[in-house]
């Protein structure tokens, strides 16, 4: 386990280093992008989990490194269809020639249930967006997701699809929505892969909506 924590920071910091030396980039309407995670969570006692997140963003037609964020938060199950939980971002982000930074807290409520076979998860986000050369944010994120049975298509498979909406606080509007499609399988009891096809519009700062085509994959380990 110690080993696998210096793996993980070595990886941090060589991604922090890239983002700060990568070239310029500007993302246009209707960008083809890639996606990757790699997601650790761990069972802590009392209730408790721990998790550990770490994504980057290839745009420009899935050809220039523009985005990448650091994750840890902790989890705690008020039942089994309640969970609150906290944690805190780091993101760096490319934006007009230049890479930000971006400190981002942030506090949920997860309500989970079943119907008919489909698992539906309910998770609510308040983030603080401390950004630099920006203004401080407040911002709600929702995102519903359903997981549907492995037997619906055959196969080890389990399809699942989410949306999620983004609300600033500070204006009171809709900025951003996500619409995921894809499938995850469980390797064994502590591995797990997903890839699906991510949907993004925004709203900019000019009024206008762009929209992103994402494909994603995401690596799940457990302890």
């Amino acid at each position: 386990m110690r080993k696998t924590w210096v793996v993980l920071l070595a990886t941090v910091v060589t991604l922090i280093s890239t983002v700060r030396t990568t070239s310029a980039q500007t993302l246009t309407d209707g960008d083809k992008q890639f996606w990757g995670t790699f997601v650790l969570n761990g069972n802590l006692p009392q209730k408790l989990k721990v998790s550990f997140e770490e994504e980057l963003r290839i745009g420009e037609d899935a050809s220039d490194f523009y985005y990448f964020h650091a994750e840890g938060g902790l989890t705690y199950e008020l039942s089994k269809s309640v969970s609150l939980g906290a944690g805190y971002r780091q993101v760096y982000e490319q934006k007009k020639e230049r890479w930000l930074e971006e400190r981002r807290p942030a506090a949920f409520v997860t309500l989970s249930w079943s119907w008919m076979g489909v698992e539906f998860s309910d998770r609510n986000r308040l983030e603080y967006r401390h950004r630099e050369a920006s203004t401080l944010m407040w911002r709600y994120r929702n995102k519903i997701t359903a997981v549907f049975p492995h037997e619906w298509i055959g196969g080890k498979l389990q399809p699942f699809l989410s949306d999620e909406l983004f609300v600033d606080l500070s204006e009171g509007e809709v900025v951003r929505n996500r619409i995921f499609a894809g499938v995850g399988r469980k390797l064994n009891k502590n591995v797990g892969v997903e890839a699906y096809y991510l949907l993004q519009t925004s709203r900019q700062s000019t009024g206008d909506w762009t929209t992103f085509h994402v494909v994603g994959s995401k690596l799940k380990l457990s302890f």
